[in-house]
């Protein structure tokens, strides 16, 4: 059996637990959860635990974790915070199941590498990383149904060795702000990793 690690760090990202039993955690309850992740957030951008503002990070933390575990976007979530305090945050969602087809092509498709359904052509590069290998990112530039365009940012691997494929998915119409944190986006995605079951991560 194999389970997901990441190596994210705690100034830019804090992972919303999804289909959890609280009373089987150590913080016990959604809320307390959040509270630890507040103010760990506020810990590593040298800022001080304030009241109002850990109430303030909590109640953006559950109500993403709880938009995104209802509508399943992905099997593990992200919240990307450029700043603790900046209201505007990016998500970045993961998913996996058991490899299917030839390599390269179910790469590019996962990758929507080649999708029809765009503003302008998909921007798509090879990604090399340590844990997972090769793999694919591709820009994607969607209109909405509202004319805003958004930009998908999309990476595609497949771990030979365990037979799975993985898909991360990044979405912001804030194209500035997500260009600003490619750096670090990249950066997560290079501590995606796969481990076996007693391995130590």
């Amino acid at each position: 059996m194999s389970w997901l690690s990441t190596d994210e760090e705690f100034e830019y990202w804090v992972e919303l637990p999804s289909n959890i039993s609280w009373e089987n955690t150590s913080w016990g309850s959604e809320k307390e959860w959040a509270k630890f992740a507040a103010e760990t957030l506020l810990f590593f951008n040298n800022l001080p635990k304030k009241r109002s503002e850990v109430k303030r990070l909590s109640k953006i933390l559950i109500g993403a974790r709880q938009v995104y575990e209802e509508t399943a976007i992905g099997t593990e979530h992200f919240l990307y915070f450029s700043s603790p305090q900046e209201d505007l945050r990016l998500s970045l969602h993961i998913s996996y199941w058991p490899a299917e087809g030839e390599r390269s092509s179910t790469l590019r498709r996962l990758a929507r590498a080649d999708s029809p359904d765009v503003v302008i052509p998909p921007q798509t590069e090879v990604v090399e990383t340590e844990h997972l290998g090769s793999g694919l990112r591709s820009r994607n530039h969607v209109m909405l149904p509202d004319e805003t365009v958004s930009i998908n940012l999309w990476y595609a691997f497949r771990d030979d060795q365990r037979n799975l494929d993985l898909v991360i998915l990044v979405s912001s119409e804030h194209l500035g702000r997500l260009a600003a944190a490619e750096p670090h986006i990249d950066e997560f995605v290079r501590g995606v990793k796969f481990v076996d079951e007693y391995e130590e991560v």
